[in-house]
């Protein structure tokens, strides 16, 4: 998901499905109410120097109410925000936790993920140091080499991969009776990521039906706003390099393409 234009995703988790029956929803947020995300959501004061969210709707974006979210708005900075819930255990049920989000800056080091904690958590002291039950999401510590592309990135710089031969798998490490905190707490180099879309559930099925309520119904005016966005910042640039090597042309220097 790293890129300039890269739009909004959806990331789920899914763990334990054992549980039949009605859906249960633990936590669900759209930010739909304006500033009232501020009173569900408490901005971590354990260091004075994290980094703040506002929310925005980004530089393209399908609706511009529906799609607003968490936005983190200062580059090299660490970030810690959580909003709580009615504490629950998922023994013997499905657990779904689903949002979105959109990179709209090009990412070079940084956390696009979610924490899941225990209720007894305290959020006014969030920090990279505080027990989490759960993290998932997306990462991304070196930089691509210069004159590579994405594909031959991808297959000359793969991800190591260690081979355990006492791997076991255990369910019960699925299992958390005290569930009652998600939070974003991660680093970004670049800021700009939006988060939206919050789900936890026992239910797949609401899960996503809840996915294509949201982000489905917006992703295509999203994606197509931001190919014209793109288009018209590439024309733009393509202008300003005519000029410039107009201007060039005036102090006698070759044409572009005699260089």
């Amino acid at each position: 998901m790293a890129g300039a234009w890269a739009s909004a995703s959806a990331v789920l988790l899914v763990l334990a499905l054992t549980h039949l029956g009605e859906a249960v929803v633990y936590f669900q947020e759209e930010f739909l109410d304006g500033d009232g995300w501020k009173k569900r959501w408490l901005q971590s004061t354990h260091d004075p120097n994290f980094g703040k969210f506002k929310l925005s709707a980004g530089k393209f974006y399908g609706d511009a109410m529906r799609d607003r979210g968490l936005q983190t708005t200062e580059n090299s900075k660490f970030y810690a925000i959580s909003s709580r819930f009615k504490p629950f255990s998922n023994r013997g049920k499905s657990l779904i936790i689903q949002y979105t989000v959109k990179h709209e800056q090009k990412i070079d080091c940084g956390g696009g993920y979610v924490k899941i904690f225990p209720s007894d958590v305290d959020p006014e002291n969030l920090s990279e140091n505080s027990y989490y039950y759960i993290m998932f999401g997306e990462f991304k510590n070196d930089l691509k080499p210069e004159n590579t592309d994405d594909q031959s990135y991808n297959e000359d710089w793969p991800q190591s991969e260690m081979k355990n031969e006492e791997h076991v798998t255990d369910f019960n490490n699925a299992i958390y009776e005290n569930i009652g905190v998600i939070g974003l707490e991660l680093w970004q180099v670049r800021s700009g990521t939006i988060f939206d879309n919050f789900l936890i559930t026992d239910s797949e099925e609401y899960a996503k039906d809840f996915g294509e309520q949201t982000w489905g119904r917006t992703k295509g005016r999203e994606r197509e706003m931001d190919r014209i966005q793109t288009k018209a910042e590439l024309e733009k640039a393509r202008q300003e390099e005519d000029e410039f090597f107009r201007d060039l042309r005036k102090t006698g220097f070759p044409k572009k393409d005699e260089l």
